[in-house]
C-alpha cells in the first residue's frame, strides 16, 4: 500500500498520540490524587487510634496511682493546705486537676449564713430576659504584682462568703417573686481557661458570682442580680484583704472593704429604692428609639475585650481643658467613634445615637447597701459631627439627669410599678411575660451602647504597693453588641470595651479620637486584633 502523503499522516498520528497522551496523565493523577488522600485519612485515622490509646494509658497510669495513694489522701492535702507549691507534685499526671482537687476539698468547708432575701427593685427585671444567665453580667478584676496562690485565694473565700450573704445565694422562683437563698453547692476558685463572663445557671446549684484567677489576676464575675458594679469592688477588695492577711501582709486600712469577722448588717442588705421612694409622680421625659450597632454576631460564649490603658491625669487634664469632666469626655469620645462607625459602613438612620450611662446614686443618697443602688440616665445625639459641639450637648445632659431631681423621677417610677396591687398579685410566669416586654421597651430599643464608670476606686491604703490596677467590663449584651467600661486606680484608667460581634471599627475610632486628643494609649486584647 502506497501512502500519498505521509508528513499529514504523521502529523496526525503525533495528535493521537498527544492527546492519548494527556488523556492517560490525567487519568494518573486522578488516581494519584485518590491514593493520596485515601493515605492522608489512613494517616489520620491512625493518629487519631494513637492519641486515644495515650489518652486510655494515662487514665489507667492515673488511676492505679490514685489507688496506690487513696489511703494517703488526707495527709497529702493537709500538706497542700500548708505549702500549695509542694501539692502540685511534678510526677503527677496532670497538676491543674490536682490543685483543682485541692480547691474543692477546702470550698466543702464554707458555711453561709444567710436566710432567704427578696430580689430590690432594679434586681427584679433581669431574671425576665431571655438570655439573663449571661446578658446581666459584669466583671471587675485586680491585677496584682504578684502571682496569684490559688488555695491561698480559696482560703480567702471561705473566710469572705458568710460576709456577702446578698452575694453569694443563688436565685430560686416563687409564686408571686424571685427571692434569694443560700447556695447548694460551695462557691470554689477557678483558674480562667476561657472567655471572661461564661453563663451562670440561675438556679439552686449555683451562686451569683463566679471567682477566677490567671497569673497576677484576681477577677469577680457577678450577675446584676446580685449587685452593681460598687457592690462588686467592695467584695473584691474585701476578698484581696483577707488574702493578703493570709499571706502574712499587714492590712490596717479598711477602706472600702469589709471586715470577715463583722456580722452582716441589715443597712447593707437593705432596698435603698425603697427608701428614696416618696409616691410623688414626678414628670419622666419619655425614652426616645435608638439607632442600633449591626455586625456579624460572635459564637456563643465568645466576649472579645479590648483594654485601652493610660494616665489617669492625662485624661483629668484633655477634660478639664474643655470644661468636662473625665465621664463626660469619654461619653462624647464613644458618641464621636459611633457616628464614625456608621459613616464608614454608609448606614443611614434618622434615629439618634443613644448611650446609656448608670448613675451611682449613692453619691446623692446616703446609703451602706451592697445590692443595687443605680439609676440610668441616656445621653443622645441627633448626627452632631463637629466633635466640640458634640461635647457640649454631652455636658448639658449630664446636668440635666445627673442630680436628685432625675433620680427621683427615675426611682419613683420604678418602684411605684412593683408597689401595685394588682401587678405584686400576678403570679410569677405573667410578671415574667409583662417584664420582658417592659426590658425592650425601656432597655433594649432605647440604647445603642452603654458606658459604665466605676471612677477612681476606693482601697485600702497597703493595696497600692500590691495591686497595679483595677478593671472592669460587662458582659455579653442580647442587644447592645458593644459596651465599655472604666476604672481608675494608681493614676491608671483602663477602658475596657466588650463586644460580641467580628467588627472592631467603634474601638478603633474611639482610641484613635483620644491620641488625637493628646492621650497616649496602650491597648491590650484577648483576641488578635
Amino acid at each position: 500500500m502506497k501512502i500519498s502523503n505521509p508528513e499529514k499522516l504523521n502529523k496526525k498520528i503525533a495528535k493521537v498520540e498527544a492527546k492519548s497522551y494527556k488523556k492517560t496523565s490525567r487519568l494518573k493523577r486522578k488516581e494519584e490524587l485518590r491514593l493520596a488522600k485515601k493515605a492522608e485519612k489512613l494517616r489520620k485515622k491512625y493518629a487519631l487510634n494513637e492519641e486515644k490509646n495515650k489518652r486510655k494509658q494515662d487514665k489507667r497510669a492515673i488511676k492505679a496511682q490514685n489507688s496506690v495513694t487513696r489511703n494517703s489522701d488526707e495527709e497529702n492535702i493537709n500538706v497542700g493546705l500548708n505549702k500549695p507549691e509542694e501539692t502540685i507534685s511534678k510526677n503527677a499526671a496532670d497538676p491543674e486537676a490536682e490543685t483543682e482537687k485541692i480547691l474543692l476539698s477546702i470550698a466543702k468547708e464554707q458555711n453561709p449564713v444567710a436566710g432567704w432575701l427578696n430580689l430590690d427593685n432594679a434586681a427584679l427585671i433581669f431574671p425576665a430576659g431571655d438570655t439573663a444567665d449571661i446578658s446581666n453580667m459584669f466583671r471587675v478584676s485586680a491585677v496584682l504584682k504578684e502571682p496569684v496562690d490559688p488555695v491561698m485565694l480559696q482560703k480567702a473565700l471561705n473566710l469572705t462568703v458568710p460576709r456577702f450573704p446578698s452575694l453569694t445565694s443563688s436565685l430560686k422562683r416563687g409564686l408571686f417573686w424571685y427571692y434569694l437563698e443560700p447556695s447548694n453547692k460551695p462557691l470554689v476558685v477557678e483558674k480562667q481557661k476561657d472567655f471572661p463572663c461564661r453563663k451562670i445557671s440561675l438556679d439552686a446549684r449555683n451562686a451569683l458570682i463566679r471567682v477566677t484567677y490567671f497569673f497576677h489576676e484576681v477577677a469577680v464575675e457577678i450577675l446584676h442580680v446580685a449587685t452593681d458594679g460598687n457592690g462588686g469592688i467592695t467584695f473584691l477588695n474585701s476578698l484581696l484583704c483577707c488574702y493578703f492577711k493570709l499571706q502574712g501582709k499587714e492590712i490596717s486600712d479598711k477602706t472600702n472593704c469589709l471586715n470577715h469577722l463583722d456580722k452582716p448588717k441589715p443597712e447593707e442588705l437593705a432596698d435603698s429604692y425603697q427608701q428614696l421612694y416618696d409616691e410623688q409622680k414626678l414628670p419622666r421625659a419619655k425614652d426616645k428609639k435608638a439607632y442600633r450597632l449591626s455586625g456579624k454576631k460572635l459564637p456563643a460564649g465568645v466576649l472579645i475585650t479590648v483594654k485601652g490603658i493610660m494616665s489617669s491625669s492625662a485624661v483629668n487634664e484633655v477634660a478639664k481643658a474643655r470644661g468636662l469632666t473625665v465621664g463626660q469626655l469619654i461619653t462624647a469620645c464613644l458618641i464621636h467613634a459611633i457616628e464614625e462607625d456608621r459613616k464608614f459602613y454608609l448606614r443611614k438612620s434618622k434615629l439618634p445615637v443613644v448611650i446609656g450611662v448608670p448613675i451611682n446614686i449613692r453619691k446623692f443618697y446616703e446609703s451602706k447597701t451592697l445590692r443595687n443602688f443605680v439609676a440610668l440616665m441616656h445621653v443622645e445625639n441627633e448626627n452632631c459631627c463637629d466633635f466640640d459641639a458634640l461635647c457640649q450637648s454631652v455636658k448639658s445632659q449630664f446636668e440635666k439627669s445627673n442630680n436628685l431631681d432625675y433620680i427621683r423621677s427615675y426611682v419613683n417610677f420604678n418602684v411605684r410599678i412593683q408597689k401595685n396591687k394588682f401587678f405584686r398579685l400576678v403570679p410569677l410566669p405573667v410578671k415574667n411575660v409583662a417584664m420582658k416586654l417592659a426590658l425592650k421597651i425601656f432597655s433594649d430599643n432605647v440604647t445603642t451602647s452603654t458606658f459604665s464608670n466605676l471612677g477612681k476606686i476606693a482601697a485600702p491604703e497597703e493595696f497600692k504597693d500590691k495591686v497595679l490596677r483595677y478593671e472592669f467590663n460587662l458582659g455579653p449584651q442580647s442587644t447592645i453588641l458593644t459596651s465599655v467600661c472604666g476604672a481608675s486606680y494608681n493614676d491608671t484608667l483602663v477602658l475596657t470595651f466588650a463586644r460580641v460581634i467580628e467588627e472592631s471599627g467603634v474601638e478603633k475610632y474611639f482610641f484613635r479620637k483620644l491620641r488625637e486628643l493628646g492621650i497616649p494609649v496602650a491597648v491590650e486584647s484577648n483576641f488578635e486584633l
